[in-house]
C-alpha cells in the first residue's frame, strides 16, 4: 500500500510541472542513430524462491535510423500510431513534438517470455489464493519516432498464453540445471490463448529537472505514459525516472522488461552521444491501472477460474546502476512491487538486468 501511494503521489505532480511544448526551432538535418541489440532477464532468484511473477525474459532488436520512404505500409501503420506525421495529426501533438521539428524514425522486432507460479511448489493445484501457473510467448513488431523532448512507440504483439507458450519447459530446464527442485502443479496452468495486443508508450524530458549538456557529471528526469489494448492485458501506465552519473547518455531506453521493453534513439534536443565512458545510478516509480490481466483473470474467451482476484492498482519503485561504453551497455536494477492480486502473500520483488550492443 505504501508504494502504490508513494507513486501516485510523485506521478500526480511530476508531468505537472512540464512546460507545454512550444513550436520546434527545425534542424537542418537529423542526426543518425545506431541500430541495437538487447537481452533482458528477469527473475526471483535472487531471494531464492519462485513465485508470482518469477521470471521473464526479452531479445528486441531496433533499426538503425530508416528514412520515411523505407518504411513499408506496416511501419506507416503503427509509425501513425506513434506519431511520425508530427504536429500534421492530433496523435503527434498529443506526443508533443513541436512545429518544424525534425524525427528520426526507427522499426523494431521483439520475442518475450514470461513465467508466473505460486508460492507452494509441491501442490499439484496452486492453494487457494495463491498464483495460477501461466506462461506467455509474443512475438512483436514496432515502430517508433524521437523528436526533441519526445521519445514514442507503438508495438504489435502477437502471443499465446498457456500451455503452448512453454512456461513449464523452460523452468524444469532451468532448475534441472540448477540441480532445484521442479513445480509439481504445471498441469493446472492458465488455459491456452492466442493474444494480440497493441502497446501505445511516450517518454517526455522533463525540462526544469534536466541540467545542462551531457558531458561531465549531470542529471535528468523523464516521464512515460503508456496504454496497453488487447485480450492479454488492458491497462494504462504512468510513470517517472531520474538519472544521476557521468556523461548521461541520449538514448531514451527501457531499464526494466516489459511487453515493448527497447532501447530508443535520445531526444534530438542534445547532441549525440559520443562512445565513451557512460555510468548512472536511476531512480524509478510507476503506476499502472489494470482492466485485464489474462495471467490473473484467465483468458478471455474461456471460462477458467484462476482461483484470485487481481487488485486494479500496482505500483513499483524501482532503482539501480547502468554502464555504457563503446556500444556495450550494461543495467542492472531491483524493483519493489505493491500487490498483483488481492490474497497476495508477500509484494513482488525481483532483479533484473540488460545487455545491449549497438552497431
Amino acid at each position: 500500500m505504501f508504494l502504490r501511494w508513494l507513486a501516485l503521489g510523485v506521478l500526480m505532480v511530476l508531468p505537472l510541472c512540464e512546460p507545454v511544448a512550444a513550436g520546434g526551432t527545425g534542424f537542418a538535418e537529423v542526426p543518425g542513430d545506431q541500430g541495437s541489440l538487447t537481452l533482458y532477464v528477469d527473475n526471483d532468484r535472487s531471494l531464492n524462491i519462485d513465485s508470482d511473477y518469477t521470471s521473464g525474459i526479452r531479445l528486441s532488436w531496433v533499426s538503425p535510423e530508416l528514412k520515411h520512404g523505407a518504411w513499408s505500409m506496416f511501419d506507416q501503420a503503427l509509425g501513425y500510431l506513434a506519431g511520425a506525421q508530427g504536429r500534421e495529426t492530433w496523435l503527434g501533438r498529443l506526443k508533443g513534438y513541436g512545429r518544424g521539428n525534425a524525427l528520426l524514425r526507427q522499426r523494431s522486432f521483439s520475442f518475450t517470455h514470461l513465467m508466473y507460479t505460486p508460492f507452494d511448489e509441491q501442490a499439484t493445484r496452486p492453494p487457494p489464493g495463491q498464483h495460477p501457473y501461466a506462461g506467455w510467448l509474443g512475438l512483436g513488431f514496432g515502430a517508433s519516432v524521437s523528436g526533441e523532448r519526445s521519445v514514442s512507440s507503438a508495438d504489435l504483439m502477437l502471443g499465446v498464453i498457456g500451455p503452448a507458450a512453454g512456461g513449464q519447459e523452460v523452468q524444469d530446464t532451468f532448475h534441472s540445471i540448477r540441480n532445484t527442485t521442479r513445480f509439481s502443479g504445471w498441469d493446472s496452468q492458465v488455459p491456452n490463448e492466442v493474444t494480440l495486443n497493441l502497446y501505445l508508450n511516450t517518454k517526455r524530458k522533463i525540462s526544469w529537472a534536466s541540467r545542462g549538456r551531457r558531458e561531465g557529471w549531470g542529471t535528468d528526469t523523464i516521464w512515460h505514459s503508456g496504454l496497453a489494448i488487447g485480450n492479454f492485458k488492458t491497462q494504462a501506465t504512468l510513470g517517472s525516472m531520474m538519472r544521476l552519473g557521468w556523461n548521461l547518455p541520449d538514448e531514451v531506453r527501457d531499464m526494466r522488461l516489459s511487453e515493448s521493453a527497447q532501447r530508443q534513439a535520445g531526444f534530438l534536443s542534445t547532441a549525440v552521444q559520443a562512445d565513451g565512458l557512460s555510468a548512472y545510478a536511476f531512480l524509478g516509480v510507476e503506476l499502472r491501472g489494470v482492466l485485464h490481466d489474462a495471467v490473473l483473470d484467465g483468458p478471455l474467451f474461456s471460462d477458467f477460474d484462476t482461483g484470485v482476484s487481481k487488485e486494479p492498482v500496482i505500483g513499483d519503485l524501482y532503482v539501480g546502476f547502468a554502464l555504457s561504453y563503446h556500444g556495450i551497455d550494461f543495467g542492472i536494477s531491483h524493483t519493489f512491487q505493491s500487490d498483483r492480486y488481492k490474497s497476495q502473500l508477500k509484494n513482488d520483488d525481483y532483479s533484473s538486468f540488460y545487455v545491449s550492443v549497438r552497431y
